[in-house]
């Protein structure tokens, strides 16, 4: 990847789930090494359905990864890395298996988002029935959320940079849970729109190096409305500096 953006060999997925981002890479790049990881039994025989041949690696994340082989030009976390027991040994662990000019995309919850806040009121309200956007932020198995200054400090202990950055304030999904939940949902989402951070923080890794980034944003600092995180990660492989 160093020497050619175009080429992307090698793809990781931790935390798979059933497959959509190794099968979209796969459709893209035939050729692509494509593996996975994920905790669930069920999700990861689906993935495994979804993608014939492709080494889907069951368990805990920082175990299964020494069932991997070699190195990787992309490896994904998308709402995975607050599940994990510890995170910042992972990420340690993730980073020795970066091949040159690798990048990893980290997508996880933002602490300062309000958000998290909403989802410790909702679950009080509606006595644990949460609609989805918000169980989202709530889960009993989120074992941690970070501020991206306590992420920054794991980034740098892992030997690692922040090559870019972004939040995103985008929930999907339908509020069909407790009334009042729905509607404080909603208020919520515009204050979070007026004066939050973003409920998702959205990192890309690099080695220590000097920066040079290419994401497009708007003016905003978001990315563009109807870029999707497959497609976003994605082109970071695939697609020259400043296209």
């Amino acid at each position: 990847m160093e020497n050619d953006e175009n080429e992307l060999g090698s793809v990781l997925d931790v935390g798979c789930g059933t497959g959509a981002f190794l099968a979209y890479v796969g459709d893209e790049r035939s050729e692509c090494r494509r593996e996975g990881i994920e905790i669930d039994p069920e999700r990861a025989q689906q993935s495994r359905e979804r993608n014939p041949g492709v080494p889907i690696h069951e368990g805990d994340a920082t175990e299964a990864l020494a069932s991997t082989s070699g190195l990787f030009d992309l490896i994904t976390l998308w709402d995975v890395f607050e599940h994990v027991p510890a995170p910042a040994e992972l990420l340690e662990k993730l980073a020795g298996r970066l091949a040159p000019g690798g990048l990893i995309h980290i997508l996880t919850i933002h602490e300062r988002s309000l958000m998290p806040a909403l989802g410790r009121l909702s679950y009080s309200l509606s006595g644990g029935r949460l609609a989805y956007p918000i169980r989202r932020t709530h889960e009993p198995h989120h074992l941690t959320f970070f501020t991206l200054e306590g992420i920054e400090i794991a980034v740098d202990r892992a030997g690692l940079r922040i090559r870019d950055r972004w939040f995103d304030r985008l929930l999907r999904g339908r509020m069909d849970g407790h009334p009042l939940v729905t509607a404080l949902t909603a208020l919520l989402l515009r204050l979070e729109n007026a004066f939050g951070n973003g409920l998702f923080l959205n990192l890309i890794l690099e080695a220590k190096r000097e920066p040079s980034p290419i994401i497009d944003r708007d003016d905003s600092g978001q990315l563009p409305h109807g870029v999707d995180l497959a497609s976003s990660s994605y082109r970071f492989c695939v697609s020259p500096a400043g296209a």
